[in-house]
């Protein structure tokens, strides 16, 4: 045993002194493709790239449902990073059998491990605002990455906090989704409200009430700006945008026409609810993330928005 392990000894020397000995690399297998659809209302998702609404009460968890979509053909591992400002208690679940386990993050973000191939792995985000926090806007980025950290989609969340039932000026103004959730608007401005993801075809209704929570009669002025591509800033000549109330709006917008816009005089605690209907009417592809636009109040003068709220449909996976 001795001499045939100093045969060995042996001849790796002689090898090592003659020549070079040739070191092949492990192969390194390639970052997977991957992409992130989100819903929080209604039961499709929306393409990727989206941007997704939640209205709650401070206290109270928004929930974001989150797919993870492997279109590869061997089961893949993700990393999921979710940061939200202003600060919030974030939860982030999946499903195991007929219970959820609770995720952890670590210093890369959520281990999203063995999406099958050419399948999905759902995520449940809830993110709670403080029960002290004023009507605000919670936003959250969720990013898509790969273990090595190639970023490979992201989505913004934005959890807001509900308006109260009575303002405090006589432009006053409450949009709501007929898809479910809460209220946004009254006395704050820049918040956003969003619907379920369409198909061809489909649509998306919208409540929109003006009130007069000042002291005498004021006339407000209900203006609008819809038909582009929300983060493109360009026409999107696949949205059809309807107001139904005191008039009727039946127009698709080509180029965004500026709107005088609609006047309506409200008594002292008067209130006019109108419905708005964002319709995706033409396949686009890829479509636009988002499709909508803005709504809001002003004087005859205008002299500035005096609430404002954004208004978005998505183009359903």
């Amino acid at each position: 045993m001795r001499r045939t392990l100093a045969l060995v000894l042996a001849i790796l020397g002689s090898a090592s002194l003659g020549a070079a000995i040739l070191v092949v690399p492990t192969a390194q297998a390639a970052d997977p493709t991957g992409s992130l659809q989100v819903r929080s209302v209604g039961t499709n998702y929306s393409r990727s790239s989206g941007v997704v609404a939640s209205i709650v009460a401070a206290g109270s968890p928004a929930t974001f449902s989150l797919k993870v979509v492997n279109p590869g053909a061997a089961a893949a591992d993700y990393r999921l990073r979710f940061a939200v400002a202003p600060a919030a208690s974030v939860v982030a679940t999946v499903p195991v059998g007929i219970a959820n386990k609770a995720l952890v993050a670590g210093a890369d973000g959520y281990s999203i491990a063995a999406v099958p191939a050419h399948g999905s792995k759902i995520v449940t985000l809830k993110v709670t605002p403080a029960k002290t926090s004023t009507q605000q806007t919670f936003t959250g980025t969720a990013t898509l990455a790969t273990v090595s950290g190639s970023v490979l989609d992201q989505a913004t969340l934005l959890t807001e906090i509900k308006a109260p039932a009575k303002g405090h000026t006589p432009f006053t103004m409450l949009v709501s989704s007929g898809s479910g959730g809460g209220t946004v608007g009254g006395d704050v401005s820049g918040q956003t409200v969003t619907g379920a993801a369409i198909g061809v075809n489909g649509s998306d209704s919208f409540k929109v009430t003006l009130r007069n929570d000042g002291t005498a009669t004021t006339t407000v002025h209900l203006r609008t700006g819809f038909g582009f591509c929300v983060g493109v800033g360009d026409y999107n000549p696949n949205i059809y945008a309807g107001l139904t109330g005191d008039l009727f709006v039946n127009t698709q917008y080509s180029p965004i026409p500026a709107f005088s816009g609609y006047p309506v005089t409200l008594a002292k605690g008067a209130s006019k609810t109108f419905q708005l209907t964002l319709k995706r009417v033409d396949k686009f592809d890829p479509p636009c993330p988002d499709m909508g636009g803005l709504i809001w109040t002003t004087t005859a003068n205008d002299d500035g928005p005096r609430v404002s709220v954004r208004v978005l449909a998505h183009p359903a996976a």
